[in-house]
């Protein structure tokens, strides 16, 4: 089987077609189109060549390219002004506004999520954050762990398994469930969320073995491995879903009480709310839903019949007129997709930028099946502020 890899929403980046003209409000795409670009410095490779040569591949001239997007990809990283595609083979693919890695140290590409890239150099667990095309080696906290499985070794113990990032940190988790925060010994110095200096990541004390880690603006949240959901962050729209707004921050994560009792698999934060998936395809969601990115419809008033919750602080159960058991979700800033067991995709909330995939920019406030995909066979989903990213699997031309 082959992906091929479709996108939609923003475009000004060109990072969904090369027909971007620098407008926010034109350039749009609204129906699913496979990613292509003729953008120059879009093709990033992590491999080191044999003759020792630039490990990326650079677009100097004039001549514009055109890259293939039917591969196997791994992972995907969505951010705002470019999609980067992880291929099984360790390179990277980038369509938007990207930075070549000059770098020549990585053999591997692990994971990427914006300008942070995890990869495994010689066999060891290492973790490097990209700036101006280079890259800075993060120091990673050394611990002694107390698991008792002696078939892990403790290089596996500490392998980053999951990372995640806000507009200001990035939360890494291993795979001994512990959780650390990536953040700059020189905060002070250097523009951008990570500036050009030395890196290190601080362990967060949690109660509870973490499995995975989702970050939205101002939040995080993360699922344990025994699928409890944790939060923490500012609460300023009830994203944390301890069923109250707050102002404050809070700063050690806290176990979402409301959820006790229900078996967790997956956990996303958008730009200012949360969403869960249980064991039985159930979603749950909260936080800020002004543009009907949690997906709860309309309620009913005595005054003027149809109206919508703005802020929603406590984990609400999605109500849909069909069965749905969703298995995965991604998050946009004011947008949600879901994925189901029979791998159709759902989208709902703010459709300024067409990241629904409905072929128009109204906005929804239930979940609406996009319809683009009945005859795929999608197997991944992926969100970032105003985009969607929508992975099928094809069968290999020469076997067909």
């Amino acid at each position: 089987m082959m992906h091929t890899v479709y996108g939609f929403g923003s475009n000004i980046f060109n990072q969904i077609d090369e027909k971007s003209s620098g407008s926010f409000e034109k350039d749009i795409v609204v129906v699913p189109c496979v990613l292509k670009s003729d953008c120059k410095c879009k093709f990033v490779k992590t491999q080191k060549k044999k003759n020792e040569a630039e490990t990326e591949t650079e677009r100097s001239d004039s001549k514009n390219i055109r890259i293939s997007t039917t591969l196997y990809v791994n992972d995907v990283s969505v951010s705002w002004h470019n999609i980067i595609l992880r291929k099984v083979n360790g390179t990277v693919q980038s369509f938007g506004l990207c930075v070549p890695i000059k770098t020549k140290n990585i053999s591997l590409v692990e994971q990427i999520v914006d300008d942070i890239i995890y990869t495994d150099v010689n066999t060891n667990t290492e973790c490097f954050v990209q700036h101006n095309g280079d890259l800075n080696k993060v120091n990673l906290p050394i611990e002694i762990s107390d698991d008792k499985d002696n078939t892990i070794t403790n290089d596996e113990l500490h392998r980053i398994t999951n990372i995640a990032s806000t507009d200001t940190c990035a939360i890494l988790c291993k795979a001994n469930g512990t959780v650390c925060k990536l953040s700059s010994q020189r905060e002070d110095e250097g523009g951008g969320c990570f500036p050009q200096c030395s890196y290190i990541a601080s362990p967060i004390s949690c109660s509870l073995p973490i499995k995975q880690v989702s970050c939205g603006k101002e939040h995080t949240v993360m699922l344990s491995k025994f699928g409890d959901v944790l939060t923490f962050g500012s609460n300023s729209c009830g994203q944390l879903g301890n069923c109250k707004v707050d102002v404050g921050v809070v700063e050690s994560p806290i176990v979402v009480e409301s959820l006790c009792g229900v078996v967790i698999t997956d956990v996303q934060a958008g730009g200012w709310h949360t969403v869960a998936v249980s064991d039985i395809g159930d979603l749950y969601v909260w936080g800020w839903n002004e543009t009907g990115q949690l997906g709860l419809g309309f309620s009913m008033t005595q005054n003027s019949g149809e109206t919508h919750i703005n802020l929603q602080p406590t984990p609400t159960l999605i109500e849909t007129n069909e069965e749905i058991n969703f298995v995965t979700v991604a998050c946009g800033s004011r947008h949600t997709v879901g994925l189901t067991d029979l791998g159709d995709v759902y989208t709902w909330g703010w459709n300024q930028h067409g990241q629904l995939g409905h072929g128009d920019r109204n906005t929804r406030y239930c979940p609406t099946k996009v319809e683009f995909f009945n005859e795929h066979m999608v197997c991944q989903i992926f969100a970032g502020a105003w985009n969607t990213v929508v992975i099928i699997q094809e069968k290999d031309q020469e076997n067909s």
